[in-house]
């Protein structure tokens, strides 16, 4: 064959070659992702177009799923919502050990929500891609919860205050108890604080969660204590304090709407962001209110605390219909404490005659 010959091979061979490095630029750039090859997780296909360009059989799209309890340190059995990108409910799986697979239906972007479980398991939420391939095993970890406990001390006398219920005898609260519709008197009598007129009434609680590593209220989202004062007018708005710290600001106002219509916030004149989960380990709550010049509150103006942890729940109103929403109440008809178990109401009166 002749140098011309040559020459014309040698050309042809380089458009193929150039052909071949088009294509390839092409399908990387619409795939936008890392390759398979370097281990690393793939990003997301840039458009639905690019989506129906590759191999998506509805039979592949199992995305396995872990919850984790960190403080028993367990597998937990629990139920795990899976949310598009638009927020839309899409299905939801029951988690084991051994990692259920959730089958999806379609490739594309989602995300697991644990809901809180009220009084006993807190939320997690995480978000995983499904491609062609079944994905490796998501791992969700969710905090324990758990009932609140209180003692308490008056700061005018350095006295312990007893702690009980109605149906129950005071108990001088040198040690913590659950928190359960729970009284604060100055005797084991249920002698009520005499505020007396013009006075004031002025006591820490230490508030804990019962068992270690677990908490009162979810740390992954806010904690509220709103505050009663009652019908009568004669209290100035209280000042709430955490382990020494400056005076929480008033946020009832900034609620959710939602949350608004919950019964202990509506009772309630103010709500305070408490800024910190309630764990185990104990903090302190100092609260000092002074009656309102010229009143003295007598057995009909006790001062009660309600602690209201928020929580994640799945929508029931038809706006919202499936999503997960976070807030102190759910938004069914009959609203319930979205963080708290329901045995145990977490109200604090604190008695004044």
């Amino acid at each position: 064959m002749g140098k011309g010959s040559n020459a014309v091979m040698i050309a042809m061979w380089a458009i193929v070659f150039l052909a071949i490095g088009i294509i390839g630029t092409i399908s990387i750039t619409n795939y936008a992702g890392t390759s398979k090859a370097s281990g690393l997780q793939e990003e997301i296909l840039t458009s639905e177009e690019n989506v129906a360009k590759f191999d998506c059989p509805d039979t592949l799209k199992n995305q396995p799923i872990v919850v984790y309890d960190k403080a028993t340190e367990s597998y937990l059995a629990t139920t795990v919502n899976i949310y598009d990108e638009k927020g839309q409910f899409k299905t939801n799986t029951t988690t084991s050990s051994a990692g259920v697979p959730v089958n999806v239906q379609a490739c594309g972007n989602y995300k697991a929500v644990v809901m809180t479980t009220a009084g006993t398991s807190g939320t997690a939420s995480a978000d995983f891609f499904v491609g062609s391939n079944d994905a490796s095993t998501l791992f969700l970890y969710v905090s324990s919860l758990d009932n609140l406990q209180v003692r308490a001390v008056d700061q005018d006398t350095g006295a312990d205050l007893y702690i009980g219920t109605d149906n129950a005898f005071l108990v001088n609260g040198t040690s913590a108890s659950d928190v359960n519709s729970t009284l604060i008197a100055t005797t084991a009598g249920d002698v009520a604080k005499a505020v007396g007129a013009d006075g004031s009434l002025n006591y820490d609680l230490y508030l804990k969660a019962e068992t270690a590593k677990k908490y009162f209220g979810d740390p992954n989202l806010k904690t509220y204590v709103c505050v009663d004062l009652g019908s009568n007018n004669v209290w100035e708005e209280p000042s709430i304090s955490i382990n020494g710290a400056t005076p929480l600001t008033d946020v009832k106002g900034s609620l959710k709407g939602n949350d608004q219509g919950y019964t202990y916030v509506s009772n309630s004149e103010y709500c305070y962001d408490m800024g910190m989960p309630i764990s185990n380990g104990q903090i302190k709550l100092s609260i000092s209110d002074v009656a309102q010049s010229g009143q003295n509150p007598g057995a009909s103006d006790d001062i009660i605390l309600y602690f209201l942890p928020e929580g994640v729940f799945k929508s029931v109103k038809s706006a919202t219909l499936g999503q997960a929403l976070s807030g102190i109440a759910t938004d069914a008809s009959t609203k319930a404490g979205a963080g708290f178990g329901a045995g145990h109401t977490p109200k604090i009166t604190l008695e004044t005659s």
